[in-house]
């Protein structure tokens, strides 16, 4: 029965093999690369950059028994401004995709959070923010959203983050 009740509020996607993704968007997504390597020994596995229909973005391969959906969460909010549309010199919203509606509702838990906090000045999430609303989009991964490379424009990138990933394999 608790193993039943704790399955249920895991995400979908972290059940096989102990390894999930996440997904997110905000302007050029190589620039939200960096944030998430440096978390590699504490779980992450891999950042793909890629695009989700016609929306440049990242995919985050994580260990879910060492790092949960909810701290990665925090590392997006943290590599981003979610209170502007134009991130990394390029106009788009940053987006947080979900891939179910546990991840919905920690997406939205979270940006609540976020735009709460704009109302003070924080340690965590700093004065620039003070009084600003949070743009992030929270939207659902469907069927249809094409990954990896779907664009012509990330395929040079994603060719060398293949080859690297390879290299790593093989080591």
């Amino acid at each position: 029965l608790h193993v039943a009740a704790a399955a249920a509020v895991v995400p979908a996607c972290a059940r096989a093999d102990d390894l999930a993704t996440a997904y997110f968007s905000a302007g050029d997504p190589r620039f939200l690369q960096k944030a998430f390597d440096e978390i590699k020994y504490g779980g992450i596995v891999s950042c793909e950059v890629g695009s989700l229909g016609a929306v440049p973005s990242i995919r985050v391969t994580y260990k879910a028994n060492k790092l949960s959906y909810k701290k990665v969460l925090g590392i997006f909010w943290r590599a981003c401004d979610p209170t502007s549309n134009d991130q990394f010199g390029s106009a788009g919203p940053t987006i947080v995709w979900t891939g179910d509606e546990v991840e919905k509702g920690f997406a939205e838990e979270s940006r609540r959070r976020l735009q709460f906090a704009t109302q003070y000045t924080s340690n965590t999430f700093g004065p620039m923010y003070k009084g600003r609303p949070i743009l992030t989009e929270i939207r659902p991964l469907a069927a249809a959203d094409e990954w990896p490379c779907s664009s012509p424009r990330w395929s040079a990138a994603c060719s060398r983050i293949t080859r690297v990933a390879r290299l790593v394999k093989s080591v």
